[in-house]
């Protein structure tokens, strides 16, 4: 089982698994663009950690660098995106520990 989750969503439904989390006693890493930096599910976290600019490409969607948040934190994450990079290589790409973070790829 996992004590903190990173949470790569915005708005109503990053508002509702920070909400389930606190219910079962999971800490909460809510990770955002510099567009979302005063948006109100942010106070609800445990942690917050900015990502980057405003287009998603550059933040939400940019892969290595929710990896990056999950191991600066600690947090568990669990992607299902499609991607054929495998988890060692995106770890040593954004020079993280492997441990630190959990990445799955759904084929």
């Amino acid at each position: 089982m996992f004590s903190r989750v990173l949470i790569a969503n915005r708005g109503e439904v990053a508002l509702r698994i920070i909400r389930a989390c606190k219910e079962l006693g999971i800490e909460t890493v809510a990770v955002f663009s510099e567009a979302d930096r005063g948006a109100s599910y942010l106070h609800l976290a445990d942690e917050r950690i900015c990502i980057g600019p405003g287009p998603s490409s550059e933040s939400y969607l940019n892969i290595p660098r929710i990896i990056a948040a999950a191991a600066m934190t600690s947090a568990y994450a669990n992607t299902i995106r499609s991607c054929s990079i495998p988890a060692d290589s995106m770890c040593r790409s954004t020079r993280t520990s492997p441990k630190a973070c959990s990445y799955r790829s759904r084929k």
